[in-house]
């Protein structure tokens, strides 16, 4: 017989704890949007709606940045920081947005009042496109060594 524990997550999903929060401020759907490429990826853009209505990303955010997550840590992380990781790892799930060449992520969530959590609605992911520079020069190092002599008035002989 399994223990309760593990049938049960130990930290409640975001997307569940989030609702009544953006949903007393109003929210009614937002969108984010993604990049990266080497070994980095960060949101670029989480545009906020009221029905149709855009919505200052002030109105929402300082809000969610003023709330703290007390979890017994040190640490204490901001409900906006529990929301950009929420959205960070729905990203991730869409595509290697932020590895290598990277790509893009667009995504749109809807606050759903009868299931009282954040869904996502929609998703598409784009690649980059890699970056090949067809008349690559091979480095050469007497060619910086000649600039280096032209300022130095120094010869360098190859």
């Amino acid at each position: 017989m399994q223990d309760i524990e593990d049938q049960t997550p130990t930290t409640p999903d975001p997307k569940s704890w989030l609702y009544p929060f953006l949903s007393g401020l109003g929210v009614t759907s937002f969108e984010a949007n993604l990049s990266g490429g080497g070994d980095s990826g960060a949101i670029d853009d989480i545009t906020w709606f009221r029905g149709e209505e855009m919505v200052p990303n002030a109105e929402i955010e300082d809000p969610l940045s003023a709330l703290t997550i007390d979890d017994g840590s040190p640490q204490r992380a901001t409900f906006l920081d529990a929301f950009h990781i929420m959205v960070e790892n729905d990203a991730a799930n869409e595509g290697n947005y932020y590895d290598n060449e990277g790509g893009s992520v667009w995504s749109r969530y809807l606050l759903d009042p009868e299931s009282r959590t954040l869904v996502m609605e929609e998703s598409s992911f784009a690649e980059n496109e890699p970056d090949y520079d067809d008349e690559e020069e091979e480095w050469d190092p007497f060619d910086e060594a000649a600039e280096e002599d032209e300022d130095d008035d120094i010869d360098v002989e190859p």
